[in-house]
């Protein structure tokens, strides 16, 4: 089809895209792919905002966001990536609404204000998703007051606690000094909270220890410690990885000599979140005592430049990812959907990462 008959049908002719979101997406596809983002974002724009069922489509508001990004203007996008992953958790796709919103958050560079509703429903589905760090953060901005519905209420009060948030022990107690409490979730939610209580609740994210030193002990029989290299990537051209040291020394990394990659979302709380990238250059299921790392992470570096036919930074990332697990044969970790960021599994800091991914501290 030309790309004067995707922009604009005349003629009278119907055009079946007008009301099937997936002849919609297709058109709005070929027009991106001809190198023509904003009319592809400008048709988008128009079919959104007629309301209906292309509105609620949560793949084409998902699209509409992909344009702006590409344009560089994800702050326009906003509305349309919230109604995207509204959609998304309404549909049982929890995986790809808690993906969009680390997206969102670190396109943003600050959360963006969200209703109690969804921002419960993204806690409960960070939960399902092993996020517990991520819905503990989203639960300790909430605020709530007499007005909000008793069952709202005890749902939050129940992430508060499974996530170990700082502010469950609060929510709790407030939830279950509402009149009609059912026996059943009082006994929930007891029983929740104390389980949290005995672990230990979170940090609030204002009051974060900084991360400890490199070397630490492991849960295996012979203490371990990780020597750790921390590099800029600047290259990769085949088998190899080219990369910038602090003292500004260039080396070139054959990548058969990593044996194990992992790739996590930090989130700490005082800064943007990135994704730390380590390349382990001794297996970890040796017993050696030191392991040598190669530490990278993205807010020191740009991943379109080391891939840059990729549309956007995610793509560059999550290809690079996969083409050094290829190139190597390395074990991925956590494991090996989310060492390509489908999704990244979050941490608020290093240390719960080699704790929990390593077991090492």
């Amino acid at each position: 089809m030309a790309l004067r008959d995707l922009l604009r049908r005349g003629g009278g002719e119907a055009d079946p895209a007008a009301s099937d979101p997936s002849k919609l997406a297709d058109q709005i596809h070929q027009i991106r792919r001809l190198g023509r983002p904003e009319d592809a974002r400008q048709q988008l724009a128009t079919a959104l905002g007629a309301g209906g069922r292309l509105a609620a489509d949560p793949d084409l508001n998902r699209l509409y966001w992909d344009l702006c990004v590409q344009l560089e203007r994800p702050e326009t996008a906003v509305p349309q990536m919230l109604r995207a992953l509204a959609g998304q958790l309404r549909s049982g796709r929890a995986a790809d609404a808690v993906f969009g919103w680390f997206e969102l958050c670190d396109r943003l560079g600050d959360p963006p204000t969200v209703d109690l509703d969804l921002r419960r429903r993204l806690m409960e589905a960070m939960l399902q998703e092993g996020h517990d760090g991520a819905a503990a953060e989203l639960v300790e901005g909430v605020s709530v007051d007499e007005t909000v519905p008793l069952p709202t209420l005890l749902r939050l009060a129940l992430v508060a606690s499974k996530s170990r948030a700082p502010n469950a022990e609060g929510l709790t107690r407030l939830a279950l000094g509402r009149a009609g409490v059912p026996e059943g979730q009082r006994q929930a939610l007891e029983g929740a909270l104390a389980d949290a209580l005995a672990a230990g609740l979170r940090r609030s994210k204002d009051d974060v220890e900084p991360d400890g030193p490199i070397e630490l002990s492991s849960t295996a029989t012979a203490a371990r410690r990780l020597k750790v290299a921390a590099v800029v990537p600047e290259a990769v051209d085949g088998e190899r990885l080219t990369l910038r040291f602090p003292n500004g020394q260039r080396k070139g990394l054959p990548l058969r000599q990593v044996q194990a990659l992992a790739a996590v979302r930090i989130d700490e709380g005082t800064g943007d979140a990135y994704v730390l990238i380590d390349l382990f250059l001794d297996s970890l299921w040796s017993d050696v005592e030191e392991l040598r790392v190669v530490r990278m992470r993205t807010r020191d570096f740009e991943p379109r430049t080391l891939v840059p036919a990729a549309a956007d930074s995610q793509l560059a990332l999550v290809t690079l990812l996969s083409n050094v697990l290829a190139s190597s044969g390395a074990q991925p970790l956590p494991d090996a959907e989310a060492a390509c960021g489908r999704p990244f599994h979050g941490f608020a800091s290093i240390a719960e990462y080699q704790r929990r991914v390593l077991e090492i501290g």
